[in-house]
């Protein structure tokens, strides 16, 4: 069944209601995929919860249907994973924020460290921004999810680190021998949230990882080998998904 967002949701009553949608949106619902009066489809505001309504009236800029059911969407996960990403070079973060959207992260964190050598001034991040608004808002739709990850403003590691977060803080670390994924995933206790840390290219300076654990994080090794950090996260990720039950 075809899924469409919505800007803004005006029920007239609990089984009908008025959908907004974006031209872009309406346009592939009328012209795309052809949709009339009768047929049926999903709209989400991009919150987790999913309409399935039947068609009454296409108009210029709003749908209006019979809203057969409203729940929660079962395409996203349970668990409940922010990234923390250093900046990395190039084009490097819309590719991450793309991935990391298709695997169900909840919130996704720009973040400068001692290593980062992309510098953005406050016009140049404003731009990203948006930029990265966008993309995480396009890969929702690709990969039919129901719930648009937030994703931040660029922080500072420190700030990243002093975060509170209700789980596991993970900072993966090529230095890292002893203490594996498996184990620190597997002390989450009742909360099933995550908060991963990856460095951008060079890796955490040893200063920030000592930090970081002195306040509460877990620096864990991904494996023998160094990852880049556009793969490091979704190592991380993938597994967590993995071992509390998300991948079958």
């Amino acid at each position: 069944m075809h899924k469409f967002f919505v800007e803004k949701i005006k029920e007239e009553n609990p089984k009908k209601a008025i959908f907004y949608l974006e031209k872009e949106e309406l346009h592939h619902l009328k012209n795309v995929f052809r949709l009339k009066k009768g047929d049926t489809c999903l709209f989400t505001l991009g919150d987790g919860w999913d309409f399935e309504i039947r068609i009454e009236e296409i108009g210029t800029d709003a749908v209006t249907g019979k809203i057969l059911r409203k729940e929660v969407s079962d395409t996203e996960p349970d668990v409940e994973i922010v990234l923390y990403q250093g900046l990395p070079k190039a084009q490097k973060m819309e590719w991450i924020i793309q991935k990391a959207v298709e695997l169900g992260v909840k919130e996704i964190v720009p973040m400068t460290t001692k290593r980062t050598v992309v510098k953005l001034n406050e016009e140049k991040a404003d731009k990203r921004l948006k930029r990265w608004q966008k993309i995480a808002k396009e890969a929702v739709k690709q990969c039919g999810g129901s719930r648009i990850p937030l994703v931040r403003d660029v922080i500072s590691f420190e700030n990243a680190v002093l975060e509170k977060t209700e789980g596991i803080k993970l900072i993966p670390y090529e230095d890292e021998k002893t203490a594996g994924l498996k184990n620190a995933i597997q002390q989450k206790g009742e909360k099933q949230r995550f908060a991963v840390m990856i460095g951008p290219e060079g890796g955490f300076d040893p200063e920030e990882v000592l930090f970081a654990k002195e306040n509460g994080a877990l620096p864990v090794t991904l494996g023998k080998r160094i990852l880049r950090t556009e793969t490091a996260g979704f190592v991380a990720i993938s597994a967590i998904l993995y071992e509390v039950g998300e991948m079958g």
